[in-house]
């Protein structure tokens, strides 16, 4: 899900109930969310700031203890958007927060092969995710 602070109010976009999700990781370079609520829209999209950061290498925590398997970098470009969809004039979406950070931190983790993939999924999957938790 997506969590946002705008104007005092935290507002949240989860993969339950009717709000729609879609995320498309690319291996290393790219990130992007975008979720939709009855009355709310969310986009975060990230990227490396040139194609030559290839990030960092660090450990992360695997069933076999601690291994390179995360890129990361703290030299991210990221874009932050929320529109209202209902409260625009004439019934059209009022843009509330345009961000932009050239200090995003950015990461991958996993296996260092499937860092080249690129992987899109919908709230669908998330909740399948949520579901295996609470067997």
């Amino acid at each position: 899900g997506v969590m946002v602070h705008v104007g005092g109010k935290l507002m949240e976009w989860m993969p339950w109930g009717r709000t729609k999700i879609r995320w498309e990781v690319d291996g290393w370079g790219h990130w992007r969310i975008r979720a939709v609520s009855e009355r709310f829209e969310v986009e975060v999209e990230a990227r490396t700031r040139d194609q030559k950061d290839l990030g960092t290498i660090v450990y992360g925590p695997t069933e076999d203890g601690m291994r390179p398997i995360v890129r990361d970098s703290s030299r991210g470009v990221l874009r932050l958007r929320v529109w209202d969809l209902i409260g625009g004039p004439r019934q059209t979406p009022e843009e509330l927060v345009d961000a932009y950070s050239q200090r995003a931190a950015i990461e991958v983790g996993g296996e260092p092969g499937r860092w080249e993939a690129t992987v899109v999924g919908y709230e669908e999957r998330i909740r399948s995710v949520i579901d295996a938790f609470r067997r």
